[in-house]
């Protein structure tokens, strides 16, 4: 039997670079690990090997666009090859000058032999629109509340401070504007800042943080937050803040945050984060000093966000969505 047609004794065999799954029914599939490389020619001539060494039913990649895009690539070439391409979480960004529309172009081409992409957001035009990743090929799973053990175990308290912090596509500018005139103390953690850059947009109310980098480390700071703000930079293609908004929702903190491709179609009854227009320091600002007057607003909004983080689950719960996307595409036969 081919391998387009999966018989329910057989586990299907995917190449991935999950180590394990480590959820009800792993045993449907056999997953074979592989490893990084650190030069591209090397990850490029690894992948080689092992595509033509061996015959999988899937390939899938978990936030790598660049094996991604190189499989793609390898299956084109090698069309006897018969098996699904699945991505998920591929972070790709909108292109800001010549040379990324360059480079945009070729990803779209070597984007066109992924048959599934595993999104975390629900609007993905930006991605429609300079990758052509449409509907057909998309399937939304909800992302996950990252250390939710060590959030669980984690004591809060309402502190006097604002926080924020994330490691890309923030827009400081809009920040800084909004806190202009506002002496509610601001502690940034983060490592996207230079000292310049933080000594001009900032004032003295303001705390710069940089991080160790562990997930433990930012659940310490936002705990002891009065609320959390998160102002995302408008040219955000996919779910920018998403992983930081859920870890301070499960902390029980209210959350402001731009709107974009992480709010858009997911926190949709305003009960579960204050949501204010990307780019807008006026807006931001009006949020920003209502959440702090009001204990009661910042109560009822942070319950509205726990029960939703609460929905999401851990890594269990996402690999199951993965393990279950992964079977169900691996069962649809090739046209």
């Amino acid at each position: 039997m081919g391998r387009g047609v999966m018989k329910e004794t057989e586990p299907i065999r995917v190449l991935s670079n999950v180590r394990s799954f480590k959820v009800a029914n792993s045993n449907v599939i056999e997953n074979h690990y592989l490893d990084s490389v650190a030069s591209y020619l090397g990850t490029f001539w690894s992948l080689l090997r092992v595509i033509l060494a061996s015959q999988y039913d899937v390939i899938f990649f978990n936030c790598d666009v660049t094996r991604t895009m190189m499989a793609g690539l390898l299956l084109t070439v090698f069309p006897f090859k018969k098996c699904k391409l699945i991505s998920a979480d591929p972070v790709l960004r909108v292109p800001q000058n010549r040379w990324r529309g360059i480079s945009a172009i070729i990803k779209r081409q070597l984007l066109k032999r992924v048959d599934s992409f595993i999104l975390f957001h629900k609007d993905f035009s930006s991605y429609t629109k300079w990758f052509g990743i449409d509907s057909r090929r998309v399937i939304y799973v909800p992302f996950k509340v990252n250390s939710l053990d060590f959030i669980q175990k984690q004591p809060t308290q309402e502190g006097e401070y604002i926080f924020t912090g994330g490691v890309s596509l923030r827009d400081w500018e809009t920040l800084a504007a909004a806190m202009s005139g506002v002496d509610i103390p601001l502690w940034i953690v983060t490592k996207e800042l230079t000292a310049d850059r933080f000594r001009r947009l900032f004032t003295d109310h303001t705390r710069w943080i940089q991080d160790d980098g562990t997930g433990e480390s930012w659940i310490r700071f936002i705990s002891g937050a009065k609320f959390v703000v998160l102002p995302i930079a408008r040219e955000s293609a996919a779910a920018s803040g998403i992983s930081t908004y859920l870890s301070a929702m499960a902390l029980r903190k209210c959350v402001i945050i731009s709107e974009g491709p992480a709010t858009r179609g997911i926190l949709t009854d305003g009960r579960e984060a204050i949501i204010v227009p990307s780019g807008d320091p006026d807006a931001l600002r009006t949020a920003i000093l209502r959440v702090n007057a009001d204990q009661n607003l910042r109560k009822q909004i942070a319950e509205g966000g726990y029960k939703y983080a609460m929905s999401c689950g851990d890594t269990s719960r996402l690999y199951q969505d993965y393990l279950d996307s992964i079977c169900r595409i691996a069962g649809v036969r090739k046209n």
